[in-house]
């Protein structure tokens, strides 16, 4: 499937070739719903909103191969797992640390990030503290997501930082970045965080991340439905504005909601984009200038 990309000006980005994923993502919930994914050197794993395990995969040729599943949680249990990273070693999952949508059910599931090293899971429930405890972001953590409610849907990883992108909420034009250490949240230690305003745009938030050697890439798009306005932009963490690189225009209802880099070696970012609601993410491929 390959999505039109529209470039701003100086900027060139273009759609590559057609991926496929084949076989067919284990679940059918989960083919429709996955929400991030992200490799090591040697292991490539993909999330979802609706199930308690991530699926490993493989990439090759322009294919996603999709291969077994990791259990994180006992099955029945819905974490709604929304982003993915990996680093020095270790991949992290986050659940979305918010309210369901339509009803405002109290999950705690969700409320839960993953630890994965090798074949040995950890979870930790100390986010949801910190979440509340933020000033500004703390006042819209028990509302639902349509109300404006706090709700993680990127992550990001560099080093021992882990960087935790909201969906939700959007205040004045600004989003919001948790960054805090991935050492404390899986200790004993004191937890400390820092925050960040991005400004976005009106009713705009994160809907997912990645590290690259210059940064953060930011994948934005709407807290709700609308605007349909989706872009890929460059954040350095200390800066309050992002550099937009690329617009995206999906196409019918699909909504981009995870990136895969592919490479970032030369002039350009060559990633993978996956879709929510889509089958098996509906994945295309988009190669943008750096600047």
């Amino acid at each position: 499937m390959i999505l039109s990309i529209f470039s701003i000006p100086a900027l060139v980005s273009q759609a590559a070739e057609e991926w496929r994923v084949e076989p067919d993502f284990r679940d059918k919930k989960a083919q429709k719903d996955i929400s991030g994914a992200a490799c090591s050197p040697s292991r490539c794993i993909a999330v979802n909103d609706e199930t308690h395990f991530a699926q490993a995969f493989a990439l090759k040729k322009n294919r996603i191969i999709p291969g077994e599943r990791i259990k994180l949680t006992k099955k029945g249990t819905e974490i709604d797992a929304e982003a993915i990273a990996y680093s020095n070693g270790l991949f992290y999952i986050t659940g979305s640390h918010g309210l369901s949508r339509k009803k405002g059910k109290d999950r705690p599931a969700t409320f839960q990030v993953f630890r994965l090293d090798g074949d040995e899971i950890t979870a930790s429930k100390r986010l949801r503290g910190a979440i509340e405890a933020t000033p500004r972001l703390g006042e819209y953590a028990g509302k639902r997501l349509d109300k404006n409610g706090a709700n993680i849907e990127g992550l990001a990883a560099k080093g021992d930082r882990l960087f935790f992108g909201f969906r939700g909420p959007s205040v004045a034009g600004e989003a919001f970045i948790l960054e805090t250490s991935a050492k404390a949240l899986f200790s004993g230690n004191p937890l400390e965080t820092k925050i960040h305003t991005l400004s976005l745009g009106d009713r705009i938030g994160i809907r997912d991340m990645a590290g690259v050697e210059d940064g953060i890439l930011i994948l934005t798009g709407p807290v709700n439905t609308l605007p349909r306005d989706y872009t890929v932009a460059l954040w350095k963490p200390g800066s309050a504005k992002p550099k937009t690189l690329a617009k995206i225009s999906p196409q019918g209802k699909a909504r981009p909601e995870g990136i895969l880099i592919l490479d970032q070696r030369g002039g350009t970012y060559n990633m993978l984009i996956f879709n929510d609601g889509s089958k098996n993410g509906a994945p295309f491929q988009v190669i943008i200038d750096k600047l």
